[in-house]
């Protein structure tokens, strides 16, 4: 808790979390967010050798047009190959109104991404992240209208068309008010249906949601279609100036370790959700700076392991 002061913390009440879910449970994959920085893969080395790593996440959108390092080339040609390989779209920009020439020449890249390997899944972002003009960014909510729904939909479809293997959509961590949380959800739910899609529950999204805007876990998930959540991502993240109701923002940088808080969350939330097949420990490559940063990349890495291991055998004993 040396991260989040009282005032931020009260509202968890995990203790108050329902547990609740007869069905038994898969145990799940575990595995990294590939990153292409070398102080990543140094870091990530022991974890590789030890094969404690089950399955690997590449954002390959962020490599095209660059130059990826021949041990990242290994790893993914080694899990592609193992059928542990997924997928994990960061630039499209699901919910731009106009299909732009940027997009058009992402789905080309994609189409020569796919050929190259054997992705299991592919997951984009929830939100508005770019247009012609505007290229940079976070993602960005929007407003829950049908029109916005059909851009989303029509835009999933177009993914799952050149992939040809299940799409889903991560939720976000970012939102203006308490209405945006609550209207994500309904926007994913209203996204996925048609395609039969498949949720990625990120915790610490979550986690950024119930801090800025002092909600509990069922508040911020209520309206998210939790019974399609195939993937989970955890990660860290740290506060911005930016101000809200007096408070600095909590955003899902991925710079930071796990705070002690989203692992009691997950411990408690895991359960409910018998039918996610993989959680992926996402840290920035450029964030591990030091030798305590590679302790500590390693000591999260281990708790997660340790808490899936405990979930899946307390709900199937």
């Amino acid at each position: 808790m040396d991260a989040l002061d009282a005032e931020c913390f009260h509202f968890l009440q995990l203790n108050h979390l329902s547990v609740n879910c007869a069905f038994a449970m898969i145990s799940p994959k575990i595995g990294l967010s590939l990153m292409p920085e070398q102080a990543f893969l140094d870091a990530a080395h022991p974890l590789f050798e030890s094969g404690d790593v089950d399955i690997i996440e590449w954002s390959f959108d962020m490599c095209w047009g660059t130059s990826v390092p021949q041990q990242c080339l290994q790893l993914l040609n080694r899990y592609s190959a193992a059928n542990s390989l997924l997928g994990h779209g960061v630039s499209f920009s699901l919910l731009t109104a106009r299909r732009t020439k940027r997009q058009e020449l992402w789905l080309q890249y994609l189409q020569s991404e796919v050929r190259q390997y054997n992705y299991q899944k592919i997951s984009e972002h929830f939100g508005f992240l770019t247009t012609d003009v505007f290229i940079q960014g976070s993602p960005l909510p929007m407003p829950f209208v049908p029109e916005m729904v059909d851009i989303g939909v029509n835009n999933l479809q177009a993914i799952r068309n050149i992939a040809q293997v299940p799409v889903g959509i991560e939720n976000l961590g970012f939102a203006f008010s308490r209405h945006d949380v609550h209207d994500q959800g309904k926007f994913i739910t209203a996204m996925l249906e048609p395609v039969d899609g498949f949720l990625l529950l990120d915790i610490h999204n979550v986690y950024c949601n119930m801090i800025n805007f002092d909600l509990s876990f069922e508040e911020v998930t209520e309206t998210l279609p939790l019974h399609r959540a195939k993937e989970m991502h955890v990660s860290g993240g740290s506060f911005r100036s930016i101000q809200h109701e007096n408070k600095n923002i909590y955003c899902d940088s991925h710079d930071a370790a796990i705070p002690q808080d989203v692992f009691a969350l997950l411990e408690n939330v895991l359960p409910q959700f018998p039918h996610v097949e993989t959680i992926i420990f996402e840290r920035l490559g450029n964030t591990l700076l030091n030798k305590y940063d590679a302790e500590q990349f390693h000591d999260d890495f281990n708790t997660l392991k340790s808490i899936i291991k405990k979930a899946t055998h307390e709900q199937n004993a």
